[in-house]
């Protein structure tokens, strides 16, 4: 599925696999990429010419730079893995009954049929519907590993096009329509989603939006597709991951004013801390094997208030498609909120409040209701 990503331009197409063993990144994330902005000026300080390569046009007038990025992809996934982690922890604790107020408030919040009242007050977890939520963050966490290279069952992150040939099959013969993955072995429809991320050029006023393309039953060897104005947006963001913005978060808070929803959706402070690692969560979520997330509620599917609705609404839904542990931003606001009531020691903890406000949080182990 698709939604609009105003104010950032990354585009991430997934093709999945049952069994995963580890992550890799694909040499096309290493190599320079072309940027489609013009290049920084040379007496800019805080450019990096190991990083840079700026390309002159006539009259010395620069037309272009290389940039490897490489870096700062391999911290927003990791960071992925540490909220998904912290989910993990989290949910551990729910079950052994040694959580803390706020954790079961993010548990009620994201996933609510997985919370019972006892007596009308004392909350404990329903084992049915948590079983599941915590699968979905345990089989999250086999991509943990990162592998040197490819090897079949890994879930790659591609960089560029290179290794397709489009409109071509597996033999070289013509294939209008479909391009063969080199890398991976199998023909890909070329669809208006793949030309949008081949093509992209950011900053050129274009909303663009994310997409999941198939699901674990589809039996296909994952992988994780940037495009192009991915990079530049990267570039100048300040805040890229959620460690980027905790250690000053008010101030964090106060200077982000975008988020990637469309304008329909409020922007809550939890939406505003939702940065780029907590976005790979939700992609990663798409690809398990077991209780694969979706996106069925298109635009409404994304963003806290929404994620609110979903789980409300699943409460009275016996379809297990409309279940809330279906919609993958639940699981990456359940990640981030998870991270934000327990940042282990690192930085001051805080708790999310049902409307989305992130306030200071002094712990305590005591998950009643209220």
């Amino acid at each position: 599925m698709r939604f609009l990503l105003p104010g950032f331009v990354l585009l991430i197409l997934i093709t999945v696999l049952g069994k995963v063993q580890a992550w890799y990144l694909d040499e096309s994330c290493h190599r320079p990429i072309k940027s489609a902005k013009s290049c920084p000026d040379s007496d800019d300080s805080d450019s990096d010419e190991s990083d840079i390569e700026m390309g002159m046009g006539s009259g010395d007038t620069p037309v272009e730079y290389l940039q490897d990025m490489s870096s700062d992809l391999l911290k927003i996934i990791q960071s992925s893995f540490g909220l998904a982690t912290n989910a993990q922890s989290a949910l551990d604790a729910l079950k052994q009954g040694q959580s803390n107020e706020a954790q079961m408030d993010v548990l009620e919040f994201m996933y609510a049929s997985a919370v019972q009242y006892n007596d009308g007050k004392e909350r404990t977890v329903k084992s049915d519907h948590f079983d599941i939520i915590t699968s979905i963050f345990d089989q999250i966490l086999g991509f943990k590993h990162q592998a040197p290279s490819h090897s079949k069952g890994d879930v790659g992150f591609f960089c560029d096009y290179s290794r397709y040939a489009e409109d071509k099959d597996h033999n070289g013969n013509d294939n209008p329509g479909w391009a063969w993955d080199r890398k991976l072995q199998k023909s890909v429809k070329m669809d208006d989603i793949f030309k949008e991320c081949r093509d992209l050029i950011a900053g050129d006023g274009e909303d663009w939006f994310w997409f999941a393309d198939a699901r674990a039953a589809n039996g296909e060897e994952p992988s994780i597709q940037l495009c192009q104005g991915f990079f530049d947006i990267i570039r100048e963001d300040e805040y890229k991951i959620w460690e980027d913005i905790s250690s000053d978060l008010e101030n964090a808070l106060s200077r982000i004013e975008t988020s990637r929803f469309t304008e329909d959706v409020p922007i809550t402070d939890m939406d505003k801390a939702s940065r780029y690692d907590q976005y790979v969560v939700h992609e990663l979520s798409h690809v398990i094997a077991k209780h694969a997330t979706n996106d069925r509620r298109q635009e409404y599917s994304y963003g806290w208030d929404n994620c609110l609705r979903i789980s409300n609404q699943a409460k009275q839904l016996p379809d297990e498609y409309e279940a809330s542990y279906m919609n993958a931003d639940s699981a990456a606001n359940a990640a981030q909120g998870f991270t934000i009531v327990s940042p282990g020691g690192k930085f001051e903890a805080h708790r999310p409040l049902k409307n989305g406000k992130i306030v200071p949080f002094q712990m305590t182990t005591k998950a009643s209701g209220k």
